[in-house]
């Protein structure tokens, strides 16, 4: 931990417990009612998996503001990824499939969960994994699915963001599916989670808090193209503006 961040005082102790207590609680309900909602029920297991996020939103004491339009079906969403909490908080304002990395399919309770939201696992480490999660996302994009990647492929600091791998923008120009780019910045320095800091002491630390801002920001023109190399470089470019538009905004 960074020698300029406060050591978490007993109260966010305290405060992070409870709220750990209830999250896991939480997302066991869901996750038994979507075990037991049909597969094919697709409105009722979407409205269950934003139930989860919202849930967690408000147990963690997470205050989003959002600027522009969520996607609509059959979108592709790149966002930058600065925490854990980045995929909670997109669910609460959209349902989605996520691209996640093999490991998280064996985490106690998260793993059952994301198997049950449709998660798609990919093992970096292999191309031939990489090639075939890309081509399932593409098929579900087509079936009116809305996808949700994190390009950079890991998570990055508060206010930057990480040149973004351009296998899923490769997909999307080929297949001629819509780009829609989302930035996420958090208000508050200390809530990224990158590098080995520790699970537990930057949940405590963060979410120990009474409250932590937010702001999600949906680009409204969506990006289009038939080279994929260019689609990413033009939406790194606007996540990078929106993360310094962003730093500019808690300044103030």
């Amino acid at each position: 931990m960074s020698s300029n961040i406060r050591a978490p005082s007993l109260s966010q102790y305290l405060i992070s417990g409870l709220r750990l207590g209830l999250i896991l609680s939480h997302t066991l309900l869901i996750c038994v009612a979507l075990a037991l909602t049909p597969r094919r029920s697709n409105r009722a297991r979407a409205k269950l998996l934003m139930s989860w996020g919202r849930g967690l939103m408000w147990l963690m004491g997470v205050k989003v503001t959002q600027e522009g339009a969520p996607p609509k079906e059959g979108v592709i969403v790149i966002a930058n990824h600065t925490s854990y909490a980045d995929i909670p908080i997109l669910m609460s304002i959209r349902d989605c499939a996520f691209l996640a990395k093999s490991e998280v399919a064996s985490w106690p309770l998260i793993g059952w969960g994301a198997r049950l939201a449709g998660t798609v696992f990919v093992d970096r480490s292999s191309p031939e994994s990489r090639a075939s999660s890309r081509a399932e996302l593409k098929r579900r994009v087509e079936n009116g699915a809305t996808i949700l990647v994190f390009s950079e492929g890991t998570t990055t600091p508060r206010g930057e963001v990480h040149p973004l791998k351009p296998g899923m923008f490769h997909e999307a120009a080929s297949a001629q599916v819509p780009i829609q780019v989302v930035s996420l910045e958090y208000r508050e320095r200390d809530a990224a989670w990158v590098g080995d800091d520790p699970l537990w002491p930057n949940f405590v630390r963060v979410y120990g808090r009474l409250q932590t801002g937010v702001r999600v920001c949906f680009r409204q023109e969506l990006i289009r193209g038939e080279e994929g190399l260019e689609m990413a470089q033009e939406a790194e470019r606007w996540l990078k503006e929106e993360a310094q538009r962003a730093m500019e905004l808690f300044e103030t």
